[in-house]
């Protein structure tokens, strides 16, 4: 008699090998021998929630559902021993946590029931479902439309990301049209039957934010055309927050002038010529840009072109600035002055400022000749809360300009990359110091840095001047 490793578990019954049906043998045997077969289980009553299944209980191990499939848990990316099957993975933001599982079955229909059942547990636990469906291993056809609705709705604070496998029509506007917010990733080799029209289309009628939309085809295909994508960045403050990695050549620009309240772009910079920013009008108010740089780029000139745009555009409220390359592209001082002379002009024209990030720059931009003259414009900004830079080349005058800024400055804290404050323990710590006893005495005598979250702030509607087509 077989024993079970598992036999506290309220649900599920160890199934012996000399008792499995030809069904169970078909699926669990078909690429393992019977002695290396994982151990197959069956449940004896329905499941409440996610927890009730005690997953980690059973990695290695699989659980039969009278559809004719089974689900086999696992703590690490899971080898398909059958060509047709789903993967999917329950993980937390910080990923430390995190369940892979693959659904195998008789049919697709099978495959897409008994992944809605395991979705649409409610879980309090895992923040992020991930469906992988690689090499055609799914027909996402079978995937009903009420089934995809439940698994949407079921646990509505978990963010999703679709990796692999093709959407029809219905099912884009089943995806596009939910009436709570929806945390989406796309990415790796999904796409949609229509090219991404209908879903597109279901976005231009919703009456309220669709949430956040995450788009990571950095080394794929995209899934919509060139003209649903024209459309789809011309929507009318459609999300709250739109994350870009990879895109279209033709298209490059279209992230930096959509309706967005939060956006965070990685581009190639070859992607933007330095021309095509003329007469560009940014709109989102909190913009993350991460330009990828490579041989022969005049990258400083692009992000020249990009500081004087944001300065025309003058209502944004953070800015983080990310330079990837390699380390023998890092700019001489003439190349960086102006540079410079365009991020001053950038904090200045933009009065609404209160988050300014350069961290990931500091290996191609030597920010330090510059300093003085970037903490003096900081010193009379109003709204100005935080400003990130590395220091740790800094010399004693650097920390000299910064104790000025922060002397003129309450309001501003500087941090470095490790988002601890920049100081020189001595002088740096003192002044920060008396602002604590000053705030202490005086509530409200300045605002903590982060305390007010654009994320958080609704979207309010701006008339567009010109468009990009």
């Amino acid at each position: 008699m077989e024993e079970d490793p598992n036999d506290s578990s309220p649900l599920l019954q160890l199934i012996p090998r000399n008792r499995m049906s030809s069904r169970q043998k078909a699926l669990l045997l078909a690429e393992n021998d019977g002695d290396s077969s994982p151990p197959l289980y069956g449940f004896l009553g329905e499941p409440t929630d996610l927890q009730q299944m005690q997953c980690k209980n059973f990695l290695g191990s699989c659980i039969w559902r009278e559809n004719g499939s089974i689900i086999y848990f696992n703590n690490h990316h899971c080898e398909p021993f059958l060509e047709r099957y789903l993967l999917l993975l329950l993980s937390n933001h910080d990923q430390k946590d995190h369940l892979y599982c693959a659904v195998y079955g008789e049919t697709d229909a099978a495959i897409a029931e008994t992944a809605t059942f395991f979705l649409s547990l409610p879980d309090a636990w895992h923040t992020y479902f991930t469906i992988y469906s690689l090499d055609n291993s799914f027909d996402f056809g079978a995937l009903q439309l009420p089934q995809l609705i439940r698994i949407l709705k079921s646990n509505p604070q978990r963010r999703i990301r679709l990796f692999g496998g093709t959407f029809s029509e219905d099912q884009a506007v089943i995806l596009a049209s939910r009436p709570h917010c929806l945390h989406l990733e796309l990415g790796r080799e999904f796409s949609f039957h229509d090219g991404g029209m209908a879903f597109v289309s279901a976005l231009g009628n919703r009456t309220t934010s669709f949430g956040t939309l995450v788009l990571m085809y950095e080394r794929h295909g995209y899934p919509f055309n060139n003209f649903p994508l024209n459309r789809f960045f011309e929507l009318q403050n459609a999300f709250d927050k739109l994350e870009i990695c990879g895109i279209s050549p033709g298209c490059a620009m279209l992230p930096l002038v959509t309706h967005v309240n939060t956006l965070v772009y990685r581009v190639h910079a070859q992607l933007l010529p330095p021309d095509d920013f003329e007469d560009l009008e940014i709109d989102p108010k909190d913009i993350t840009l991460q330009l990828f740089l490579d041989d022969g780029d005049d990258w400083h000139e692009i992000v020249i072109a990009f500081l004087k745009q944001v300065a025309a555009a003058g209502h944004v409220e953070r800015l983080c600035l990310s330079l990837s390359g390699d380390r023998s592209l890092q700019l001489d001082h003439d190349e960086a002055a102006p540079v410079a002379k365009a991020l001053i002009l950038c904090i200045k024209r933009n009065p609404k400022l209160r988050c300014l990030d350069l961290s990931e720059t500091a290996q191609l931009i030597d920010w330090r000749p510059h300093l003085q003259g970037i903490f003096e414009v900081l010193e009379t900004h109003t709204s100005l809360r935080k400003f990130v830079v590395k220091d740790r080349t800094w010399k004693q005058l650097h920390y000299t300009w910064l104790a000025q800024l922060l002397t003129r400055n309450c309001n501003i804290t500087v941090l470095n990359d490790k988002g601890r404050m920049c100081s020189n323990g001595s002088t740096i710590d003192k002044i920060y110091a008396e602002r604590r006893n000053a705030s202490t005495s005086q509530p409200g005598i300045n605002d903590p840095p982060g305390s007010s979250s654009l994320e958080a702030q609704p979207t309010k509607p701006r008339k567009r001047k010109t468009r990009m087509h």
